[in-house]
């Protein structure tokens, strides 16, 4: 047909992302071809990268320099017009393109193996292959070298890497508490072994108990002042929870204890709704986003507590019809 191989693996790569893994793949599927593609991609990068090194002379780009300059000038202008000028088209009030964003997408315009791919993919005898090949490496050496250099410290600057107040709090508290609770156990395995006598271990247990109900107190009163804690909290344990789930599965499938393929369909549920917890915490990150240039006071995170009070009713209300179906077909349950 000819047309670009390149472009067209990419619009395949596309489709099939969009369409074919989220009808025909399932969740264990999808999350092993992920992990798959994260070591592919880094390889094929890497042989790209070297393929250029090996075709492209030190010496040519210095006698090309000017061209490579007026080159990067071009793409900087164009990327300028592009994210500036269109932006304000696309931005709207749910989900807006601040101005410090705008910035950073000018600024980290980088370029990388898909053009030298592209370039590389040009036939021999096209014209002015060997300097379009010697600009494209030009262009992408400045991009990787200058804008990915300097893109964090542009970030602090612009103040993009600011945690939220509230997460580093309740991050802090939570952390605390988990550190408490293993300190208790630890006393708990040393009276266990007779390493300290029982008015010990109850004087020490006092003390781990306060602490415990102070931090637990804090985050208690986090979570009434601001709705996203909760959220996080919600969001928190139903992942462990469901890891935890995962884990015994595929345990008693290890151990023997349980055929494969029956605890298979079990896995692939799990796999799903650990699919559902992670788009909650993408849903946290953008109405954290949107919260940041909301008026100050403005609540915009109420509707995320909703959904999260919603996913565990929906939950529940699943598990009592299942149990009232149990129920209705055990004579003896009903007495």
């Amino acid at each position: 047909l000819k047309s670009s191989a390149v472009i067209a693996v990419l619009l395949a790569g596309i489709v099939l992302s969009q369409y074919v893994s989220r009808t025909v793949m399932s969740a264990t599927t999808r999350l092993a071809v992920n992990s798959f593609w994260e070591y592919a991609a880094f390889v094929v990068n890497s042989l790209v990268f070297l393929l250029i090194g090996l075709q492209i002379n030190l010496g040519l780009l210095r006698d090309h320099g000017t061209e490579i300059l007026v080159a990067v000038g071009a793409l900087l202008l164009a990327r300028m017009v592009v994210v500036y000028g269109f932006s304000p088209f696309v931005s709207s009030n749910r989900l807006p393109i601040p101005i410090k964003w705008r910035h950073l997408l000018f600024w980290g315009a980088l370029r990388g193996s898909l053009s030298m791919a592209l370039a590389l993919s040009l036939p021999r005898e096209f014209p002015m292959r060997e300097q379009l090949v010697v600009l494209t490496f030009g262009v992408v050496l400045f991009t990787l070298l200058v804008p990915g250099l300097t893109i964090d410290p542009l970030v602090r600057v612009l103040s993009m890497a600011k945690e939220d107040k509230r997460i580093k709090e309740f991050t802090k508290l939570r952390s605390r508490l988990f550190a408490e609770s293993q300190a208790l156990d630890d006393l708990e395995h040393q009276r266990s072994r007779g390493v300290i006598t029982q008015s010990v271990f109850n004087k020490l247990k006092k003390e781990i108990s306060k602490r415990q109900s102070e931090v637990a107190q804090a985050i208690e009163d986090l979570r009434l002042e601001h709705s996203i804690i909760e959220s996080m909290q919600v969001n928190d344990a139903r992942k462990h929870m469901l890891e935890s789930k995962k884990d015994s599965l595929i345990r008693l499938v290890r151990d023997g204890k349980a055929d494969a393929d029956a605890i298979e369909d079990l896995i692939m549920e799990v796999d799903q709704e650990l699919d559902e917890v992670a788009e909650t915490e993408r849903e946290i990150e953008r109405q954290l986003i949107l919260e940041s240039r909301s008026r100050p006071g403005s609540d915009t995170l109420g509707g995320l507590l909703k959904i999260s009070r919603q996913a565990g009713e929906r939950k529940q209300g699943e598990e009592d019809v299942a149990e009232g179906d149990k129920i209705a077909n055990n004579p003896d349950a009903r007495s």
